[in-house]
């Protein structure tokens, strides 16, 4: 392969700083204390089991996560900025006694487990989706798979 005299690094006077908030961090961040964290942890799974009595819940979740990030080179450059990360979801199940086979009272699929789930990510934990729509959709996605063969 041959040189590229493209391959460089930029000219210091041509490398910019980002004059504005990007909006990767949630000035929030603090003011969730742990406590509170597992209390809705409680009140997610709580919503979740109340969608439907065959549902069981495999696994509530939730996340939250603060990074600083930096990029240098040799050139002198040297900038960095702080990201948030939240995450919360719903792991479920339910026993499946559906789909009968055709001359048979067994069910192909009885005694088998059907799972699935739903979760939300965010920069921002105030976008995190609703509670009651994580569990719902978290118990739906598990529901409709009653039957499947």
């Amino acid at each position: 392969m041959g040189e590229d005299p493209f391959y460089t690094l930029p000219d210091p006077k041509l490398q910019g700083k980002a004059k504005i908030d990007l909006g990767f961090q949630d000035p929030d961040f603090e003011k969730n204390p742990s406590k509170k964290k597992v209390e809705e942890l409680f009140l997610l799974e709580k919503e979740a089991l109340s969608i439907d009595p065959r549902l069981q819940t495999e696994e509530v979740s939730y996340s939250d996560s603060i990074s600083y990030m930096v990029h240098g080179d040799s050139n002198g450059f040297l900038e960095g900025c702080c990201k948030t990360l939240y995450s919360q979801g719903a792991s479920m199940f339910a026993e499946d006694q559906n789909g009968e086979d055709e001359g048979s009272s067994q069910s192909l699929n009885s005694g088998r487990k059907q799972s699935d789930g739903w979760y939300s990510s965010s920069r921002y934990r105030k976008d995190l989706e609703a509670r009651q729509d994580l569990a719902r959709k978290a118990g739906e996605r598990t529901l409709r798979k009653l039957g499947a063969v």
